[in-house]
């Protein structure tokens, strides 16, 4: 047998031993991940208290039978399921080819010849063909995800239940923060900026922060009246509730740069706080704008924010004041209200940057042909709004190609103007109208 082959043989076996070993001993890995986290966050001896030794010797029991019955019935894989397994992998059965007997005449040399070769392709098949990844996918067996949780417990308590954590639970008091040091603090920023929350009690003194304004900070004091809480974020008075007799939190808003100070009796903590403004959103609108004839209006912009743009719109508003006063727009107009539409924005909102282009229906609108002012506004989180104008000495809409239809749309636009025209439209329709035949009017 080929060194070659035989190396591959012993890793497809080693593959198929790792894959049964895992579908078969998960739970013990379930149980082993359950019992650190219980123990290393300490809460077994929180809740056991002097039962503690029995509780763990349960765990270990249980992980002991899952092994035992796990490890039940395992075999080493045999060579024939190496082979399939990697004759899977390929597709061909090159490797079962190499182990097979040819079944020929041995004095017939062409006969022996053809085999050679056939051997000889295989060979090199198998010197090219990689080993299958194992299949450690477990979610048949544990549907409600069991390894996962575990998982997760054990991570969580590793990166945050030990050491302090754990002190606090056996200490007996009421309060995991008062056992370590009488106090915690949170600053918050708000959700849309995307920047985590800052844990005080694990910060060094002196150390910096850059937090966007608006931020919240919360600094609890536990069983004490020994701390002392400063600060000159904000200049309002800050929200003090009382949790119970001896212990208070209180609340305020980062507003401008400053320092926050805890004076303990064995030490003294400070931060120094930048606050990071949120600058109000821009939108610049393009004026190489397109119009259809079928008075669809294509405005296209583009919108920024430091945090992100939430929404938007578009409002279109008649200048009066520049309005060529004469036929049926002499009358003194009666709707004047701007028309508003929504701007597009990406289904992900909150993007920093948009590039996109308002798409506006004006085939109906009766300003079509004046001058209006088409104001593009952006809104961030915040509510901070940022906008940008646009003036047009024509507001685009639907083009009639044929001259009576032009005429009929424009006493359609006089009468909306003002319902004072109707004895002008009407004659004017009658006008136009008359001698029909003349008009060459399709049937």
């Amino acid at each position: 047998m080929p060194k070659s082959l035989s190396r591959k043989l012993a890793a497809a076996r080693a593959v198929l031993l790792a894959e049964t070993l895992v579908q078969r001993l998960w739970p013990v890995a379930v149980v082993g991940l359950i019992w650190f986290a219980a123990w290393y966050s300490g809460a077994i001896t929180a809740i056991a208290g002097r039962w503690a030794l029995g509780v763990d010797l349960a765990f270990w029991a249980l992980g002991i039978v899952f092994f035992v019955v796990g490890l039940r019935g395992v075999r080493l894989p045999s060579r024939q399921q190496a082979v399939s397994r990697l004759d899977a992998g390929d597709g061909d059965d090159v490797f079962q080819t190499l182990l097979d007997t040819p079944a020929y005449d041995p004095n017939d040399a062409f006969s022996r010849a053809l085999w050679d070769r056939h051997i000889a392709r295989a060979k090199a098949r198998v010197a090219a063909t990689r080993l299958p990844a194992p299949d450690l996918r477990l979610a048949a067996r544990d549907p409600n995800g069991l390894r996962l949780v575990a998982l997760v417990a054990a991570v969580a308590t590793l990166l945050f239940g030990g050491g302090a954590f754990q002190r606090g639970l056996t200490s007996g008091s009421g309060s995991v923060a008062e056992a370590v040091t009488g106090f915690e603090g949170w600053i918050t920023a708000p959700s849309y900026t995307g920047v985590p929350p800052v844990y005080l009690s694990a910060q060094n003194s002196g150390q910096f922060f850059a937090i966007p304004v608006g931020a919240k900070v919360v600094l609890h004091q536990y069983a004490t009246d020994a701390l002392r809480f400063s600060q000159n974020l904000d200049s309002l008075p800050p929200e003090v509730e009382a949790l119970d007799s001896s212990s208070f939190r209180t609340g305020f808003s980062v507003r401008e740069a400053g320092k926050i100070s805890v004076q303990m009796p064995d030490a003294d903590l400070r931060w120094d706080v930048s606050a990071i403004a949120d600058t109000p959103p821009q939108v610049i609108a393009d004026e190489d704008y397109e119009a259809s004839l079928a008075g669809r209006l294509t405005l296209p912009f583009t919108a920024s924010d430091d945090y992100g743009v939430v929404a938007g719109d578009v409002t279109i508003a008649l200048r009066l004041e520049d309005v060529a006063r004469n036929y049926g727009l002499a009358s003194v107009p009666e709707t004047l209200g701007p028309l508003v539409f929504e701007m597009p924005l990406p289904v992900r909102r909150g993007q920093v940057e948009i590039a996109d282009a308002a798409k506006i229906d004006l085939a109906e609108s009766i300003w079509a042909g004046l001058p209006v002012q088409i104001t593009l506004r952006v809104v961030d989180a915040a509510g901070q709004d940022g906008a940008a104008v646009l003036d047009l000495a024509e507001l685009p809409g639907k083009r009639f190609l044929n001259p009576l239809a032009a005429a009929v749309a424009e006493q359609r636009r006089d009468l909306l103007w003002s319902p004072q025209n109707d004895r002008r439209v009407l004659q004017v329709l009658r006008a136009i109208s008359h001698n029909g035949a003349d008009l060459e009017l399709p049937v």
